[in-house]
């Protein structure tokens, strides 16, 4: 491929189907030659254009790079085998009230998709209604033999007008996916949303001034999360409904409103190495990670957790409890090495479960 002036190569892609390159007035489009073979006035038919011409029926990825910084007045469509890369930036024009990209076909599935780098704004303040960021629905049928087909990298994702980044499978069956160094932040609703998510890592994740959960996890199972930073929400910094199978690892809460964490209706899963490092002004019932029901039966119970800390508190007052079963129902769960460095109100650990155990816990531990 011949060299274009203002671009590097980039490994592991050595060749891009097409090239966007900002313009001084609207974008080119490159391929091979370092002349342009398309250009126009509109970042987002540019952009539209390269992803829509790839080889049709592929069963390999072909590559799209974007450099410099976009405008777009509509939503970004990415297609099964396809990698995107971006360099630069491309934010949501004023009034758009649409997502910023997603994939292209939701009442389907789309795979084998990979999403990697750059800064990308969903202008929230200039939306009036709707509108997520980075939005996947109806992602990937269930391959067993090829788990995570989708890939998402090195983004930074801010000013959603609801989400930052949603993933749903939109009532079908698995999302498969490799979410590795993502940040999010200033999203009008959720940082990271999950619903029906399953067979997925998720690392080095940090989701920051929302102004509703974090990370919110619905209906999730058998995956993965570790080295998550969730700072700054305006309620939950996390909080997990009716799902099960999941493990976290290395996960720090800081400065919530409402719970830390919050599991509701949640089985067999694991939380290893969690941090509640302080919150801001607070009613003084609350406690720092709560279990509780979900529906009428959907217990939280079954759970593992090692290596809490309950941190330093701001604001006024102090959790209520560091980890606490909302009843009786919140049943056979495991607290190892739990350490209030907190001083909390009542106790460190409310254990209501007749069969829940706990070991090596640094304060107290009520059982009424």
């Amino acid at each position: 491929m011949a060299a274009i002036a203002g671009l590097t190569p980039l490994s592991p892609i050595d060749e891009w189907h097409y090239i966007c390159k900002k313009a001084s007035v609207g974008v080119n489009v490159y391929t091979e030659s370092s002349v342009p073979i398309r250009s126009y006035p509109d970042d987002l038919t540019a952009i539209n254009w390269a992803l829509n011409n790839l080889d049709p029926g592929r069963d390999y990825q072909e590559n799209v790079l974007l450099k410099g910084s976009f405008v777009t007045n509509g939503t970004i469509l990415v297609d099964s085998y396809t990698y995107l890369k971006l360099m630069g930036k491309v934010t949501l024009a004023n009034g758009s009230d649409v997502n910023l990209l997603q994939n292209m076909h939701p009442a389907n599935y789309d795979s084998h998709m990979t999403i990697e780098g750059g800064l990308w704004d969903g202008n929230s303040a200039g939306q009036a209604a709707a509108g997520d960021v980075m939005h996947f629905e109806g992602v990937n049928p269930y391959p067993l033999t090829d788990v995570p087909t989708n890939k998402l990298l090195h983004v930074k994702l801010r000013k959603g007008f609801q989400d930052c980044l949603y993933m749903d499978d939109s009532g079908k069956t698995y999302i498969s996916w490799f979410v590795y160094d993502v940040q999010t932040r200033d999203c009008g609703r959720y940082g990271v949303h999950l619903r029906s998510q399953a067979d997925s890592f998720f690392s080095e994740v940090g989701c920051a001034g929302s102004q509703d959960h974090n990370m919110l996890i619905w209906n999730c199972g058998i995956s993965f999360f570790d080295h998550l930073y969730l700072g700054g929400a305006t309620h939950e910094c996390l909080e997990i409904q009716g799902s099960d199978y999941l493990k976290f690892d290395s996960v720090f809460a800081d400065q919530s409103r409402s719970q830390a964490i919050l599991l509701d209706g949640v089985t067999g899963s694991q939380f290893q190495s969690i941090c509640v490092h302080r919150t801001d002004a607070l009613p003084a019932n609350l406690s720092a990670i709560k279990l509780q029901t979900r529906g009428a039966t959907n217990y939280s119970i079954r759970n593992i957790f090692n290596n809490i800390m309950i941190g330093i508190i701001a604001g006024g007052n102090t959790w209520k409890y560091g980890i606490e079963e909302a009843d009786v129902n919140q049943d056979y769960n495991n607290y190892g090495n739990v350490t209030d460095y907190a001083s909390c109100v009542t106790a460190v650990l409310r254990m209501l479960g007749a069969n829940s155990k706990n070991c090596n816990v640094v304060g107290t531990v009520a059982v009424i």
